[in-house]
């Protein structure tokens, strides 16, 4: 399950980095290891720990370092730097049709814009008609899968939970296999967390 969780790590980083407008060799050398770490049959701590993690195809010396940093610390310095210059949040953004990277972006820098509520308020505002290369049509399209994602009742989009999420996985005496679970689900690319109360370790978070 490490190997999970440190491949949506990097696929987060990617994320972040393309969002930035980051340089798209960064971006796929990114995702290729997180691809290499998610297909390993065997823990990656059995590759760091016999000092055969370079050798797996896609992951050179910068992600074998970051690799060994998050095993050490539980976190990765350069994620946690891009977190707090573009908030994770606004790669929900991405899944409205016509936006990409780079406007996702410009939303954010020009009108603030951090995630699929800002954005659904900018556009009852008619902020975003005057907003360049954002015409009717794709404010119509915009609309309507704005409405459709407020149709998922009782689902929350993974952008806005996973702060929570990680403080959440603290809170319950630093289990890790609850931030794998989370990880996991990433890593599969499903968009949305659903929180339920079946299992007894969610009393160790104060009843969440």
């Amino acid at each position: 399950m490490l190997n999970l969780e440190i491949a949506a790590l990097f696929n987060e980083t990617a994320d972040l980095l393309e969002l930035k407008g980051e340089s798209p060799f960064k971006v796929r050398a990114y995702r290729q290891g997180a691809a290499a770490i998610a297909a390993l049959t065997v823990d990656v701590a059995v590759l760091v720990n016999e000092g055969r993690l370079q050798a797996l195809p896609g992951i050179g010396k910068a992600l074998a370092a970051k690799t060994e940093e998050y095993m050490r610390t539980g976190k990765i310095r350069f994620l946690e730097e891009l977190r707090r210059e573009v908030p994770p949040s606004l790669l929900e953004l991405l899944r409205l049709p016509g936006i990409g990277p780079k406007m996702a972006m410009r939303l954010y820098q020009e009108l603030g814009i951090t995630d699929l509520r800002s954005f659904e308020e900018a556009l009852r505002q008619s902020k975003l008609l005057e907003f360049r290369g954002f015409g009717p049509k794709l404010a119509k399209a915009a609309a309507k899968a704005l409405a459709e994602w407020k149709a998922q009742a009782g689902l929350h989009p993974i952008g806005r939970l996973l702060p929570l999420g990680r403080e959440l996985v603290t809170a319950m005496t630093g289990d890790p296999e609850k931030s794998r679970i989370s990880a996991a689900a990433r890593e599969k690319g499903w968009e949305y967390i659903a929180v339920c109360d079946h299992s007894p370790l969610l009393a160790m978070a104060g009843g969440l």
